[in-house]
């Protein structure tokens, strides 16, 4: 390069720069990243610059450095990254045509995505999240935004990449687990990968209940698959152990989804933690499964947890599973409604006392079914009509007669009988399906009899047992109400309840010890 300046002048005009590269220049102490921001490659000497930079330039040549990605050298790292890029350049030969290839691959496992340039974000997309925010973003929006933007700062830890898989697997994270001060073992992203393409379903629940890094070390330290299984299986049996109150105090009670149960049973046996909540009943339940899909216990509408309570299991083991299941979906979640209430109650309303049902009640083996026999669709439909029908087996049922006037489908098409008109008074509806209506409620809403017609009346009235002496001369207890129905018109019915109203309320009002025979024999009027 010419000068035709004078030994003491290097510029005809002042240079437009700050007074810090200024300086730089005339002291020869001019960075090559300098040199090419402030565009003074041909401006000023080479003599300017640093001896190592100049080195740099001679080496490839203004035309390579000027294509390099100079978005990438020049993006601010912050204080925890300190990158000598002429240093890096420095190792790449003068002969490589691909300077900035190579460079992005020596930088690659140093800087954290969010400090890529334009051109690595593109071609790296195996290394960054890319991030759109929307309006009014839902929590879950937020969240997995969150996630990302953490990958991006090289700041998240294994658990979030565990349990956020589905993003991570497709990504590599060397570089977070080298700069992961929890990564006391060392592991590896080929580690990660070895565990999660074996385990993914239960890898979760091991980031959640236990040290992830130390786990997968250990598991990774295992010589055969059976040990490993074997060892997965002493965490997921120590899950379970922990769902129960027995085992635990109750704020420490473990609770899953069904799809989180479907992992933990991959390990543990269903089969075993079925037959430790109800012995007698799960045979059959585990019966049934065998015929079913593989997880159909976990893909129904009821949370898996609900088979921690033994009523449950013999409930849906004596009737079936899947009948239970399809029942509730067709009659309006007669099951499921208000948090599975009639699920969780079925078996003490129904089974638990049916010893105590007279023989015209019994339902729970209809049609003459035998011993593990699998109820027809049509059969239990059956037998949920008795039940509803005849109430509750505790003597003292009326009490406990629940309320199934909402129930909707197939089941309200088959037996009408049994629904009355959703017209009438609230009071008197809810007596009906409760077995609550009593004489007195039936004068009040006297207008409103005519929609008793053709319903099962015998079985919505408080039901009252009586005595009466067989063909052999023993007293039995018979219905009151159901006899009157089967015996007489339904006007004769109603005239009778009217006639005897008050006798009728007051023998409902009395204790088993208190009602006379002379009262319990006005059937025999």
């Amino acid at each position: 390069m010419k000068y035709r300046y004078k030994w003491y002048q290097i510029f005809n005009e002042k240079l437009k720069v700050p007074k810090r590269i200024e300086s730089q220049v005339y002291s020869n102490h001019l960075s090559l990243i300098d040199y090419i921001t402030y565009e003074l490659y041909g401006k000023v000497p080479l003599t300017c610059l640093k001896e190592k930079d100049r080195k740099i330039l001679d080496k490839f040549g203004l035309e390579k450095i000027l294509n390099l990605d100079w978005e990438l050298i020049l993006t601010p790292l912050g204080h925890t990254v300190n990158i000598d890029y002429i240093n890096i350049l420095d190792k790449i030969p003068n002969t490589e045509e691909k300077i900035n290839e190579v460079l992005y691959e020596l930088l690659i496992e140093i800087i954290p995505p969010e400090k890529y340039s334009k051109k690595m974000k593109e071609l790296f997309t195996d290394r960054y999240c890319k991030i759109e925010k929307k309006d009014n973003e839902t929590q879950e929006e937020y969240d997995l935004r969150y996630i990302k933007m953490k990958y991006n700062d090289g700041k998240i830890p294994l658990e979030d990449i565990v349990e956020n898989w589905a993003i991570f697997k497709e990504k590599r994270f060397t570089y977070h687990l080298n700069n992961d001060t929890q990564n006391s073992y060392g592991l590896t992203e080929q580690d990660i990968r070895e565990f999660m393409n074996k385990n993914e379903l239960i890898a979760k629940l091991v980031s959640k209940y236990n040290d992830i890094y130390k786990f997968i070390y250990e598991y990774n330290t295992l010589k055969n698959q059976t040990q490993k299984r074997e060892f997965i299986k002493k965490f997921t049996d120590n899950l379970l152990e922990r769902t129960k109150s027995e085992n635990v105090r109750t704020w420490e009670v473990l609770q899953f989804t069904n799809e989180e149960y479907k992992a933990i049973f991959t390990y543990s046996s269903l089969e075993e933690y079925l037959k430790n909540t109800n012995e007698y009943y799960a045979e059959l339940l585990i019966k049934e499964l065998h015929d079913l899909s593989p997880d159909y216990i976990f893909t129904t509408q009821f949370p898996f947890e609900l088979f921690q309570s033994s009523n449950i299991i013999g409930f849906v083991a004596l009737y079936g599973l899947q009948n239970t299941c399809e029942f509730d979906k067709e009659c309006g979640n007669f099951f499921s409604n208000n948090n599975f209430y009639m699920l969780k109650n079925m078996y003490e309303m129904y089974i638990h006392y049916s010893h105590n049902a007279k023989d015209e009640y019994k339902f729970y083996i209809p049609n003459g079914k035998k011993e593990n026999e699998v109820y027809t669709k049509d059969s239990f439909y059956e037998i949920i009509r008795r039940m509803l029908l005849n109430g509750p087996t505790n003597a003292d049922y009326s009490k406990h007669a629940p309320y199934y006037g909402d129930m909707k489908g197939e089941f309200r098409n088959r037996f009408s009988d049994m629904f009355i008109d959703e017209n009438v008074p609230e009071e008197l509806e809810k007596a009906f399906y409760t077995k609550n209506i009593t004489p007195s409620l039936l004068k009040k809403y006297s207008n409103y009899i005519e929609a008793l017609r053709g319903k099962k009346i015998g079985a919505c009235f408080k039901r009252e047992y009586v005595r009466q002496k067989n063909e052999n001369g023993w007293l039995i207890h018979i219905g009151l109400y159901e006899s009157l129905e089967k015996n007489l018109s339904f006007e004769e019915a109603i005239e009778y309840i009217f006639e005897y109203s008050d006798l009728l309320e007051i023998y409902s009002n009395m204790d088993y010890y208190e009602r006379k025979s002379e009262v319990e024999l006005i059937y025999e009027k």
